[in-house]
């Protein structure tokens, strides 16, 4: 055998080798990784299957939350009026509802009414003797002493498989005692199954365990399932899958009932497109690899042929080895004066040419990758009879469309934009179409993906050729959403701060006028009284001595009342225990005037009893609690407060919480009195924090967190 022929046996025979050896391995990753991957979709479309039934389940228990916690459900369970069912257990509820069972049971379990509704037929029908039994075990799951209030799930009752929700019968503020329960329930019939099939987009199927008609795969799957462990009693499905053939798999899930019974099983079936998709790429790699073989193979045995194998090999190897490492900066060795020396050498300026062009195209996607990913605007290029030729930019986050459904027939970039903005926005571009040269920028509001608005501000100019003759017209949009809001912020803020100031100016009149009333009203009288008791006193001191002491007495009592009213005044304008004591007793000495003018009982604590806080911070607290109990008195309706100041690290936490009506979360955004302005200004100008929680009927507590700042320590003097 000569060198050629050996070379040639050597070389097929190892690319052969080498060609199987990859192409087994390749295929045992590939085709194990796509099947864990058509695994977990499998998986995942079991679980989209039953959070849908999960989710008609916690439709129907919402349903019938509304119906058991209702005060004429409630009294109904106790007085059984007919008014109730003629008023409320139409045919037009079960099929407004999408019901076909309502019972309602009384605490003993007896079935005060009951009723079923066919929906497809539209009309109802008796409750029958069986199916009030198992009902009345539904009930019996409700347990008022370990707070079981509600039950739902699946049940099976003669075959027929219900979607069901027990609950406590309450009143409309969710109190008790219960009064008995409701029971709503929804079947699952192949009409159901149908629409769960179109909303879910799945080959989905149901049959029951217990069947002995079940097809052979469901069999299959029972058996399996069954003997997992905790097949019947966890929480969650017991899944399994299994190939049905080269072209389908399926997944299956065993369903429980109320009582842990097995009720359905589940069986989704998929297509193994992903499968099928791997196993056509690696044929294609297979033949692929064959056909470069083939052309490498023929190369070789033609160098062969013009005696030049040890030089090529050379040469062949170096070449690999670049490729291999992608090394454009390397050189092959070039020997001798001939042909191959020659391509040697222009294989190396063909090597520093793309090298060259190598730096400049990586380069040049650098600059362009920077300049899309910080273009924060869309690029729009329309022709002249405005149809979209490019779109680009930061689309999605600007609209919530991708730019192939912007690009698409619709949406169209004017569909986007507000009705009332249209005729600003067709305007502006009529004039840029009309007009060479013309550069014009309009600001205008579209419309999102999501239904949320977003200010768009508009650059359109139309370019032409060197001839002036009108080409396309270019526009750039950008959001200006962000600076639009923090204009609408800041004239709210300027509006909110006129009338914050307007208010306090009234304040200040109104204290003036109240203080200078008590003057005149209570110190004015009081001197007028002591003016008269003197004049009266110094006539009668001598005519009449016991008449003098009288007077005196009087005189002596006004000035007391006038000392009182005084003092008064003084406590009214600031408490003098505030600055004689510290905030703990100036907290105690409000909540004890609180107690006594409003009768409600209010609790202060107060942690550590001895705070170290300033006078700014102490006035602050005892001001903001003065308003918030003001609030209390005027709004929540509560019956007791609770009033807790500690020191947490360097911060002072006041909390004030009360047990009135609550108030909802919407509400807490539309509170804008003056007297919470006020609050939220005093704290904010020691950089502290204010906020308001509650739920209806759970009271109101409001959040304050201030910095403690030391007492300015005094000044020396001389």
């Amino acid at each position: 055998m000569n060198l050629r022929t050996k070379a040639i046996v050597i070389l097929f025979a190892t690319f052969i080798s080498l060609l199987f050896f990859f192409y087994f391995s390749i295929r045992q990753i590939v085709l194990r990784e796509h099947e864990e991957l058509e695994e977990v979709t499998v998986q995942q479309n079991i679980r989209r299957a039953l959070n849908r039934i999960q989710d008609e389940i916690d439709a129907i228990s919402t349903i019938n939350n509304d119906w058991a916690c209702w005060d004429d459900t409630y009294n109904f369970i106790l007085d059984t009026n007919e008014q109730f069912v003629a008023d409320n257990l139409m045919d037009e509820t079960f099929s407004g509802l999408q019901i076909n069972l309502m019972t309602f049971q009384n605490l003993s379990g007896e079935m005060v009414e009951a009723r079923t509704f066919e929906l497809e037929e539209k009309k109802s029908a008796p409750l029958s003797a069986r199916w009030a039994s198992r009902l009345q075990n539904v009930g019996k799951l409700l347990d008022q002493t370990l707070d079981i209030h509600e039950v739902s799930g699946l049940l099976d009752i003669d075959g027929e498989c219900l979607l069901i929700s027990a609950r406590s019968i309450l009143t409309s503020v969710n109190q008790g005692p219960s009064h008995g329960c409701l029971i709503m329930g929804r079947l699952l019939d192949r009409q159901k199954i149908e629409r769960f099939r179109k909303n879910t987009d799945l080959d989905l199927d149901f049959a029951s365990p217990a069947d002995p008609a079940l097809e052979p795969d469901f069999r299959e799957a029972r058996t399996h399932i069954l003997q997992f462990p905790k097949a019947t009693t966890s929480q969650e499905p017991v899944q399994w899958l299994q190939i049905l053939d080269d072209h389908t798999i399926a997944g299956y899930a065993l369903l429980t009932d109320l009582f842990g019974k097995p009720i359905l099983l589940m069986r989704i079936a998929m297509p193994r497109a992903i499968y099928q998709s791997a196993q056509s790429a690696l044929n294609y790699v297979l033949l692929s690899l064959l056909g470069i073989g083939l052309v490498f193979g023929l190369l070789i045995l033609h160098l062969w042929q013009q005696h030049v194998l040890s030089r090529l090999r050379m040469l062949s190897e170096q070449v690999s080895r670049i490729g291999a490492l992608g090394d454009l900066a390397a050189q092959v060795q070039v020997s001798g004066h001939d042909e191959l020396s020659v391509l040697s050498e222009n294989f190396n300026r063909m090597l520093r040419a793309l090298k060259q062009a190598s730096v400049a195209l990586q380069e040049s996607e650098l600059r362009y990758r920077s300049f899309v990913q910080h273009f924060q605007g869309i690029a729009f290029r329309f022709s002249l009879d405005m149809k979209l030729l490019f779109v680009h930019g930061a689309i999605e986050r600007i609209t919530g469309y991708s730019e192939q459904e912007l690009a698409g027939e619709a949406p169209r970039w004017a569909d986007l934009i507000f009705e009332e903005d249209r005729p600003a926005f067709s305007e502006l571009r009529s004039r840029v179409f009309s007009t060479p040269g013309l550069k014009m920028e309009r600001q205008y509001r579209i419309r999102r993906k999501d239904g949320s608005m977003r200010w768009i501000q508009e650059l359109i100019q139309n370019v032409r050729d060197d001839r002036g003759v009108p080409v396309y017209i270019q526009s750039t949009a950008y959001n200006i959403t962000a600076g639009k809001q923090a204009e609408l912020d800041l004239q709210q803020s300027r509006d909110e701060l006129i009338r914050l100031s307007a208010h306090l100016q009234a304040i200040r009149e109104e204290e003036r006028t109240r203080i200078a009333c008590k003057i005149h009203d209570d110190l004015g009288q009081l001197l007028m009284a002591l003016k008269i008791d003197v004049s009266s006193m110094s006539k009668k001191i001598r005519s009449n001595p016991e008449e003098a002491d009288r007077r005196a007495n009087s005189a002596k009592e006004t000035v007391d009342r006038i000392m009182a009213a005084v003092q008064t005044i003084s406590l009214e304008l600031k408490p003098s225990v505030l600055d004689a004591l510290g905030i703990s007793d100036a907290l105690e000495w409000q909540a004890n005037e609180f107690r006594k003018l409003t009768g409600l009982e209010c609790a202060l604590h107060v942690d550590p009893p001895d705070l170290p806080t300033s006078k700014a911070i102490a006035t602050t607290v005892f001001r903001v609690t003065q308003e918030a109990l003001s609030n209390i008195v005027r709004h929540a309706g509560a019956r007791r407060v609770e009033i807790r100041l500690e020191q947490k690290d360097a911060n002072l936490l006041l909390t004030l919480h009360d047990d009135g009506r609550g108030i909802r979360p919407d509400e807490i955004q539309s509170l804008n009195s003056f007297g919470l302005i006020q609050m939220k200004e005093r704290i904010l100008a020691h950089n502290g924090s204010f906020s308001i929680e509650g739920l209806p009927g759970k009271g109101t507590t409001v959040h304050i967190t201030l910095r403690l700042e030391p007492e300015p320590a005094p000044k020396e003097t001389s």
